[in-house]
């Protein structure tokens, strides 16, 4: 099924922004924090549904960790301000 609507750029901060219709949301199945994915080609872009997993809250992303965390110290000079060590 073939969906088009057309909408307004609108701006949001220093950036513009547009308003997604209902009707393509519920065809689509995006949410709030969905990933979009803008390709641009010359003065056309399109807009498609990202392959990246979403968000997801540091704890939910660690749950299944089984391994152990190393890390190294790393030495970054001399200070050079109001560093309090």
């Amino acid at each position: 099924m073939e969906l088009t609507r057309t909408v307004k750029v609108n701006s949001w901060g220093s950036s513009l922004a547009i308003r997604i219709p209902h009707e393509i949301v519920k065809t689509t199945g995006l949410k709030e924090k969905s990933l979009l994915e803008i390709k641009v080609d010359g003065d056309n872009f399109t807009i498609t549904k990202s392959s990246k997993k979403e968000h997801m809250p540091f704890k939910d992303r660690i749950k299944d960790f089984k391994g152990v965390y190393t890390f190294e110290e790393i030495d970054t000079g001399f200070p050079v301000g109001n560093e309090v060590f």
